[in-house]
């Protein structure tokens, strides 16, 4: 029992690793199919047990198919389970070539249909026109969206070679050991997140550099607009007929808003200009910037650390600084400003305790806050924390001099609103007091007659005015599933929401982000005292408050299940574990941020990758 003890990582690691193994290579089957489609489409893959009368969305798998592309793989569930297969060639009216399906699983006899006998054993039941097979493939030609045809599985007992799956496991887990053994001296200050963040970087940088414009959500108005600010410096009228391009099919331009970002990828795309960079990629690589700033942050201050910690447990958070969108710098600005408040070396609280540090330091930070104030409004609600955090530090950890305090805080929020009134300022001297009247033509001039504010309720956009339209609440969570679409959207849901991972990813993700959450819990509730608790409780609450407004303006305004719009939690529960790092074990912080981690690294090149669109 001791000596279980003393290697209780390891043990408990190697359970780990082999449910896993087991659950994601053994017990799941593996697709490979080739085909050709003229056009973007989806080929699916439904999957039912005996008995059941329908197929389901949560046994369900779906690839993107390019015109470029005709190779594809993917994972379903465990065929020992199935009874038959439901298999949706494509997902639009027209032709696509089927030219071979192949399906395997440790221990079962494979699945091959490629020749005209084998396709033969598909039956259509839906919006098939005709199929014919020749030397190209098998021919699927369909009369709608929905082309079915249902394949029964044989009647197979498994055979799996137990000792071969035992000794592929051992080499695998030798080496995964092997390398954490490497890494050990890592483990005890956190650098091994600067590591983690390194190769995130190579993500980022991989994704933003072969992914193919404009297919990532609403890109193309994302760079028109820092585009303009390439060679501008003041914000352009409204109603210029030169920004029309950035304006979106809601009638609203990115523009419109004071959001930085925009002026800040712009000047940077005009720095890089001389280097004759694919024009989105210059663009993109400003969010490719942000990151990396804030991973090596992490290698030079043991602290930060811990506020890093959140940047690696979503894929989704990684997928932003990817490509070009105003979120990034909102998240980026947060991290800045959690770590500046909760550090106790840093330069904001030097400054508040009285301590000398240098003027272009205290600028600075009066820029930092007023960056904070412009970001998109979910961020708002960090800055609700941070008022929250004040307050709570004001009884459990009290400044010196209260009086000086405050008189430093005023100087920091002075420079802060005086770079807002700035911002705000050449706003008016473009666009006058009447700034929100001009912006209320201008949608009804641009956007989509099914989002324009004069279109009736009934014939605008299902998504719009959900609970004007007669949604209740109770139907808005399950029906449409917001909760799920949100949380699915936050750990990696990429594209137009298109490119999706299996139901099981989401299941890992759950299962292993509530037990983190547990074990943070948990670990504050027992040895954080009543001032650790209050944090926590004061984190939970925001959160929970930005969860609310998030999900009553999708009811109320339009159905947005977006993730980062949530991501201002990110920067929260950075702050709470620098204020609780003392609190946790090790070893199952170092599992739980691993465990996500790799989950996150899975999602990003096996589903993000793999599925975007891309140039090679």
């Amino acid at each position: 029992m001791t000596y279980l003890f003393k290697y209780r990582f390891i043990v408990l690691f190697s359970l780990i690793a082999a449910l896993l193994y087991t659950h994601y290579y053994i017990n799941r089957a593996h697709v490979e199919i080739k085909i050709y489609s003229p056009v973007q489409t989806y080929f699916k893959i439904y999957w039912a047990s005996e008995g059941e009368q329908s197929y389901s969305e949560e046994k369900m798998a779906r690839i993107r198919i390019n015109p470029q592309q005709e190779e594809y793989s993917f994972f379903i569930g465990d065929l020992r389970k199935a009874d038959t297969l439901r298999i949706d060639p494509s997902g639009t009216k027209g032709k696509v070539t089927v030219k071979e399906i192949r399906i395997s699983q440790p221990g079962l006899p494979d699945i091959q249909i490629s020749n005209e006998e084998e396709f033969a054993g598909l039956r259509a039941f839906g919006d098939v026109k005709s199929t014919t097979f020749s030397s190209s493939g098998w021919e699927v030609f369909s009369t709608g969206s929905h082309p079915r045809f249902q394949f029964h599985l044989p009647l197979e007992e498994r055979n799996l070679n137990w000792a071969m799956e035992m000794v592929r496991f051992l080499l695998l887990l030798f080496s995964v050991l092997i390398v954490l053994r490497f890494f050990e001296p890592l483990w005890s200050d956190h650098s091994y997140t600067a590591y983690c963040g390194i190769f995130i970087i190579g993500l980022i940088l991989t994704m933003a550099v072969i992914s193919k414009q404009y297919y990532h959500p609403d890109e193309i108005v994302h760079v028109s607009a820092a585009r303009y600010y390439a060679d501008h410096w003041l914000p352009p009228d409204v109603e210029s007929p030169d920004i029309r391009d950035t304006y979106s099919i809601y009638g609203f331009s990115r523009l419109n808003t004071l959001e930085p970002s925009y002026l800040l990828a712009g000047k940077l795309a005009a720095i890089l200009s001389p280097f004759n960079l694919d024009s989105t990629l210059s663009y993109r690589l400003f969010n490719v910037l942000l990151f990396s700033i804030l991973t090596f942050l992490a290698f030079k201050n043991t602290i930060y650390r811990l506020m890093f910690i959140p940047l690696l447990i979503s894929p989704q958070i990684w997928y932003i600084f990817s490509y070009m969108n105003s979120d990034a710098l909102g998240l980026f600005v947060a991290i800045l400003t959690g770590w500046q408040v909760v550090s106790n070396d840093s330069s904001f609280n030097r400054f508040i305790e009285g301590r000398r540090i240098p003027m272009l330091r205290i600028l600075g930070l009066g820029i930092l806050f007023s960056l904070l104030l412009l970001a998109k409004k979910p961020f708002y609600f960090f800055i609700l924390f941070l008022l929250f955090y004040f307050g709570w530090r004001y009884f459990f950890q009290p400044y010196g001099n209260l009086k000086g305090t405050l008189t430093r805080l005023s100087i920091i929020a002075c420079i802060g609103i005086s770079c807002v009134a700035v911002r705000v300022t050449a706003d008016i001297s473009v666009n006058g007091w009447d700034k929100g009247e001009k912006m209320r033509k201008m949608q009804e001039v641009t956007a989509h007659y099914t989002y324009k504010p004069s279109t009736e309720l009934t014939k605008k956009h299902i998504h719009l005015q959900m609970r004007e339209r007669g949604t209740s609440l109770k139907s808005f969570l399950i029906k449409h599933r917001w909760g799920e679409k949100t949380f699915r959207s936050a750990v990696g849901t990429y594209g137009y929401m298109t490119v999706a991972a299996s139901s099981s990813y989401y299941n890992m993700m759950r299962i292993a982000g509530l037990a983190s959450l547990l074990f943070v819990g948990l670990s504050i509730l027992i040895r954080g005292g009543w001032s650790g608790n209050l944090l926590f409780g004061g984190a939970i609450v925001c959160s929970a408050v930005l969860i609310t407004v998030a999900c009553h303006r999708a009811w109320t305004v339009d159905f947005q299940a977006q993730g980062r719009y949530l991501f201002a939690i990110v920067a929260i529960l950075g702050m709470v574990l620098v204020k609780t790092g003392h609190v946790y074990n090790k070893t199952l912080l170092r599992i739980s941020v691993c465990s996500m981690f790799l989950l996150s690294v899975y999602s990003f090149i096996w589903i993000a990758l793999m599925g975007i669109p891309k140039y090679i």
